[in-house]
């Protein structure tokens, strides 16, 4: 699904929020058809909590080397929201990949979830791989 707040323009650099999962996979792919497809720079940020730890990142820096995607990565710490807009807005990424909801749905409708923030505060397109 594509979130776009605005008027709606081809990404010029996209930003990759990848978290280890196994969707998270599957967003490495449409991040790698998109940078080589469309020839975009591609960012990606991991942003390590509880349950994704440093080495997360390693797996997708893999996947889009084996496809010859060149990127930058970042690792960032706190608020998973606030960690992908704030990346976003250094790298000056225009687009903005990432999942939906996480391993558990429910807890993160209750509590908020990092697709939420970025939905409500990005002023850029969102791409949400589910």
């Amino acid at each position: 699904m594509l979130a776009v707040p605005g008027p709606a323009a081809l990404p010029l650099r996209a930003l990759l929020a990848y978290d280890g999962s196994p969707c998270a996979d599957e967003r490495s792919f449409v991040a790698a058809y998109l940078a080589g497809q469309w020839e975009v720079p591609l960012s990606v940020v991991t942003v390590e909590n509880h349950r994704v730890k440093a080495e997360t990142q390693a797996r997708a820096r893999e996947y889009l080397e084996a496809h010859d995607v060149r990127a930058e990565f970042e690792r960032k710490s706190g608020s998973a929201a606030e960690a992908i807009l704030r990346t976003a807005d250094e790298q000056e990424c225009d687009w903005i990949i990432m999942g939906s909801y996480g391993p558990n749905p429910l807890v993160e409708m209750v509590k908020g979830s990092a697709v939420d923030g970025v939905l409500r505060a990005s002023q850029r397109p969102v791409l949400i791989c589910r």
